[in-house]
């Protein structure tokens, strides 16, 4: 490796902040006045003093990091830098050092990789279906490898829509809603997904599910009272 770089964070500049999909790309752009004569740049992760890439005028790219040599590109006629196939372990600060006639120009990126929101799963938590000619539900909204920075809002729901960082809902539904319809919308700060139900109709399958429940245990119960009944008279009919 031609020379001796610093790879040491200096430098109050606020970083540019980005926020980028998981498997896509980003770009941290390198902008720098025309007049201002370069002699070389260097890239590199903060945290770890990596040196992800070195360019010089009418060089080819020096990559010198395996881990991420495969991922990395220059656009043509410039000094950005591209890093391909993001995974959410890139996440962290990334810097720019600018070589010239006069004193060394830094500017820093901070990257947040997000996964792609998937369709949302929609579970029912607590059920107690007509009581009173009322069906209370407490449903939950729940989506797969979202990681911490999901925001649920449900929608669409009467009078019971709400936006919170919580995912739960409680309804208590009469037969006139057995149209409504609920919409859970997931959200991050680069994808979003939603699904929607019809609570009556959890409402309606859970009244059918208790009644053959409610019948199984009635039946069981008759049963357990003849069998005791015929006990009980066999053993009358040996004392």
């Amino acid at each position: 490796m031609d020379g001796i770089y610093d790879v040491s964070a200096q430098g109050n500049e606020l970083p540019m902040e980005l926020n980028k999909v998981a498997d896509e790309s980003v770009t941290f752009p390198m902008e720098i006045s025309n007049d201002v004569h370069i002699n070389s740049v260097l890239w590199t992760v903060v945290q770890s003093k990596t040196i992800l890439a070195i360019l010089k005028p009418d060089e080819s790219p020096k990559m010198p990091n395996k881990y991420y040599k495969e991922r990395l590109s220059v656009p043509p006629g410039s000094y950005s830098l591209q890093i391909h196939d993001l995974k959410q372990e890139d996440s962290g600060s990334y810097g720019v050092k600018i070589y010239t006639d006069a004193s060394p120009i830094q500017k820093y990126f901070q990257l947040q990789v997000f996964p792609r929101l998937q369709e949302p799963d929609i579970e029912v938590l607590t059920k107690y279906p007509f009581v009173d000619g009322t069906c209370n539900l407490k449903l939950s909204c729940i989506v797969k490898d979202g990681g911490n920075l999901v925001r649920y809002s449900w929608k669409d729901c009467g009078g019971h829509s709400k936006s919170s960082a919580q995912s739960v809902l409680d309804l208590t539904l009469t037969a006139r809603d057995n149209g409504l319809t609920c919409t859970c919308e997931v959200h991050n700060p680069v994808s979003q997904n939603s699904k929607t139900v019809t609570p009556w109709h959890l409402c309606k399958s859970t009244s059918a599910v208790n009644a053959g429940i409610n019948s199984f245990a009635v039946c069981q119960g008759i049963f357990r009272s003849i069998i005791s009944l015929f006990i009980m008279w066999f053993i009358f009919l040996n004392i």
